[in-house]
């Protein structure tokens, strides 16, 4: 397995490696087109190899592949990925005492020295695609540039970017870019003596969009480039005051570029600086950007995505992908008639499961609701009209499913009726289930799909392979949420990190649904009324993380200012844990965090990640 993992991460792949395997989401033409751009989605969820893929080096490998459309690109792309330095240097000069001007002069310096280097290199990548093709025959994305084209280049963009000593090469430039960072990395950490800051206030003062506007000049002078896409990637860990002037020039920048962002749904640079009121002047979706979220449906899951991919992966672990389907749907733990399997692979609800549950008499309040609907015995069902059938069947058939797998008879207890081990996941079982469990995040398929296969050619039995994968995954996904950092050290109890957050929330649809009362539409959903600032940021880095789904509007505005009234969902990449069904349901409205604990602390925690009660 360990040959994937790495794969599983665009950032530490090459344009070439994603251009292999790229599997082009909904609305790619939208996304490459000459527009300002806002791609919105969680973490994992493809932005990045988006962004990657829309290089010179990404295109010019992308077009090699016969199934894959043309893309209508007419401009010079340059990808500036994220630095992760960016937010412990910007904790560092703050705890340094600078003033608020020498502040803004070094995360300025940091972020425009990072962002011209970027461009230099995407111009080295373009001219290095540029030699693959005859003169003259190359396309708009690539460059044929000549060894004193690029001396004129780098002169001149040396006397703009103010750099000391002027560079006659690209890689002078960016060496140069590489050594001015370091000043200011170096003054940053040895925590600056009143020298270093007399010189840092020597350094001069750099603005990125004035720094590409000048170089867009040079270049159009001397090479005759006049259409640009400045691609900015993870630009949520970019220093707020920076990210929020480039959003702003989303309105009018200059006519020769367009912007494209890559965002979480949850902004916090926007609320830094105008709290969650959205300022009327501001750029807008549909007249200044397009904003094309990643993130898979709120309801009604598009799994055409997961399936391509699938079909992907399958083909290059060398298996066909309707043997590999058909291995996931023969699981043992799917009790034989209660799915009816379509041409397809993907299940529908069989009525052959609530005849079964009605048989077993497992679920005693079900029974109760079947018998106030006229429904005394299995065939009572066959008998029923098409709208009646509507009703009492299909509709309640989803929590029916799923309390039949949780839920055993038990004569000594009250009300007759215990749960079973949380340990036994059949009901997640089969191929359409386990694409739904992966949220159409492209880095949990690959661990889905890549352990199953491992576990079809071991010849492992699919019931217990898919016990184990969900199992392993489950855990692989609440590690990593629990590594998302509470932003405010006042946090408090309960509200010590992302996890307990949402596995109270969690924990509080789950228990709802099991309930000792059947109700056919629980509340598998929720909306805030009120909530605490600290506590907001909170459940704005689960949404982030992706264990959290925010139902997005229709009209474009997937960005998140605020969480107040937004449906919400718990990721079902997490419903095995709770458990919870792969349905939204009626939504559920909290004033609080809920504080049950119920059934979830007699789980096993991965690294021991346990609730305290306050």
């Amino acid at each position: 397995m360990s040959e994937f993992l790495s794969s599983f991460n665009a950032r530490n792949s090459s344009p070439e490696q994603i251009a292999a395997t790229f599997v082009p989401p909904d609305r790619l033409r939208d996304i490459a087109s000459f527009s300002n751009l806002v791609l919105v989605g969680p973490r994992g969820i493809g932005k990045t190899t988006v962004l990657k893929v829309l290089t010179a080096s990404g295109l010019h490998h992308l077009q090699k592949r016969a199934n894959v459309p043309e893309l209508p690109i007419d401009y010079l792309p340059v990808y500036i990925p994220a630095e992760k330095m960016w937010k412990g240097n910007s904790e560092a000069i703050a705890k340094a005492g600078f003033s608020a001007e020498l502040q803004n002069r070094v995360l300025d310096g940091l972020f425009v020295n990072h962002c011209l280097y970027h461009l230099v290199a995407s111009m080295q990548d373009c001219a290095k695609i540029g030699k693959e093709y005859p003169t003259g025959e190359n396309p708009r994305w690539a460059l044929q540039v000549k060894p004193e084209q690029e001396e004129q280049i780098s002169r001149l963009a040396s006397d703009l970017w103010e750099i000391e000593k002027i560079q006659t090469s690209f890689i002078g430039l960016k060496l140069s870019l590489i050594k001015r960072t370091n000043k200011f990395c170096t003054a940053v950490n040895s925590m600056q003596s009143a020298e270093q800051t007399a010189e840092l206030s020597g350094v001069p003062k750099l603005n990125i969009l004035k720094m590409l506007q000048g170089f867009f000049d040079i270049t159009e002078e001397v090479l005759g480039v006049s259409r640009w896409s400045i691609n900015f990637d993870e630009m949520e860990i970019a220093p707020h005051r920076l990210v929020h002037e480039l959003f702003e020039n989303l309105r009018s920048f200059d006519q020769r570029a367009v912007l494209k962002f890559s965002l979480f749904p949850y902004v916090e640079f926007y609320n830094w600086l105008h709290g969650p009121n959205v300022v009327s002047d501001s750029p807008g979706p549909g007249n200044d950007f397009i904003s094309i979220n990643l993130a898979n449906r709120f309801t009604h899951s598009d799994t055409s995505f997961s399936n391509a991919l699938v079909e992907g992966i399958c083909a290059s672990r060398k298996i066909s992908k309707e043997v590999f389907r058909d291995y996931l749907n023969s699981s043992s733990a799917i009790p034989s008639g209660t799915r009816l399997f379509e041409e397809s692979g993907l299940h529908r609800g069989h009525p052959g499961i609530l005849e079964q549950i009605i048989k077993d008499r497992s679920d005693p309040s079900f029974l109760e609701y079947v018998n106030g609907k006229g429904i005394h015995e299995p065939s009572d069902i066959e008998h029923l009209t098409e709208n009646k059938r509507a009703a009492f069947v299909r509709k309640p058939f989803p929590i029916a499913e799923l309390r039949m797998y949780y839920l055993k008879e038990k004569p000594s207890v009250e009300d007759g009726v215990m749960r079973r081990s949380i340990k036994g996941y059949g009901y997640y079982h089969g191929f359409d289930q386990i694409l739904t469990l992966t949220e159409g995040n492209p880095r949990a398929i690959h661990f889905y799909v890549n352990e199953l296969i491992d576990s079809f050619t071991s010849r492992q039995a699919s019931s217990s392979a898919q016990n184990a994968a969900i199992g392993r995954n489950v855990n692989r996904f609440r590690a990593f949420i629990a590594t998302q950092a509470v932003p405010h050290t006042s946090a408090q109890g309960m509200l010590r990190n992302t996890l307990n957050v949402v596995d109270r929330l969690g924990a509080d649809l789950s228990n709802f649904l099991f309930d000792r009362k059947f109700r056919p539409e629980p509340p598998l959903s929720f909306q805030f009324k009120d909530l605490d600032q600290t506590t907001k940021e909170i459940i704005g880095i689960a949404i982030n993380a992706g264990a959290i789904v925010p139902e997005q509007p229709s009209d474009d505005k997937h960005l998140i200012f605020d969480l107040i009234g937004y449906r919400m969902r718990v990721s079902h990449r997490l419903s095995p844990y709770y458990p919870l069904p792969t349905i939204t349901g009626k939504s559920k409205l909290l004033r609080r965090i809920p504080r049950s604990k119920n059934e979830i602390d007699a789980q096993p925690d991965l690294l021991s990640y346990r609730f305290d009660d306050d």
